[in-house]
């Protein structure tokens, strides 16, 4: 008889958490370029991994970084005043939920919590 191979793949994910403040020393578009040429070099290399960019985004238009690597941007809540500026961007939405709620910390934003 033959045997039976159990495979088992896991994935392994790669974390960016940023602070963009909302009057950066730097252009905002050198802040994109820099997230599209490590997406671009990250995703051609681990095609199969997890891959997280995650923080306080403030303004930053990142929406060519949803569109050019088929992420999403899972917080749905407003997490300051009437904005979402907290986000979690993932090219696995389907590996997490996604929670807002007050922060139990003295902040103006709202805790997200991630599982």
């Amino acid at each position: 008889m033959g045997e039976s191979i159990l495979v088992r793949h896991y994935s392994i994910a790669y974390v960016c958490m940023c602070y963009h403040p909302p009057k950066p020393r730097y252009s905002s578009a050198e802040l994109i370029s820099t997230f599209q040429d490590n997406f671009t070099e990250l995703i051609s290399m681990f095609p199969n991994d997890v891959f997280v960019l995650t923080g306080d985004l403030n303004q930053l238009n990142y929406n060519t970084i949803l569109v050019d690597f088929g992420l999403s941007q899972i917080v749905t809540e407003l997490t300051r005043n009437t904005n979402i500026l907290d986000v979690f961007i993932t090219n696995r939405p389907d590996l997490f939920n996604c929670y807002v709620a007050k922060s139990v910390l003295k902040s103006d934003h709202y805790a997200v919590r991630v599982c």
